[in-house]
C-alpha cells in the first residue's frame, strides 16, 4: 500500500527503459524461481545444504555484470570467489 502510494506520487518513471525491460523480468523469475526451489529444499533435504547455498548468491551479483557488461572482478572479489566453493564444503561437511 505504502509503495503504491509512493509511486502514484513520484513524477519519474515506474518502468525501466524498453531495452532493459526483459532483463528485468528475467531477474524477477530467477528471483522467484529461487525462492521456490529454496522452500523445496528446505521441505525435502537438509536445511543446512539449502542454506549454505542460498548463501552463494553474492557470487552471482559478482559474475552477472563481468559476464553481461564485461566489468572488471577486483581482487578482494576475486578472492571472495575463490573461497565461496571452500566454505560451502566446510558447512556441508
Amino acid at each position: 500500500m505504502m509503495f503504491t502510494l509512493i509511486a502514484l506520487a513520484s513524477t519519474t518513471a515506474l518502468l525501466p527503459e524498453r531495452g532493459s525491460r526483459m532483463t528485468v523480468v528475467l531477474a524477477g523469475l530467477l528471483d522467484a524461481a529461487a525462492a521456490v526451489f529454496f522452500v523445496i529444499s528446505a521441505r525435502i533435504g537438509l536445511l543446512s545444504v539449502g542454506a549454505a547455498l542460498a548463501a552463494l548468491y553474492p557470487v552471482v551479483a559478482v559474475l552477472l555484470p563481468r559476464i553481461i557488461n564485461k566489468k572488471r572482478i577486483r581482487s578482494h572479489q576475486l578472492v571472495g570467489l575463490g573461497l565461496a566453493p571452500c566454505a560451502i564444503g566446510l558447512l556441508v561437511s
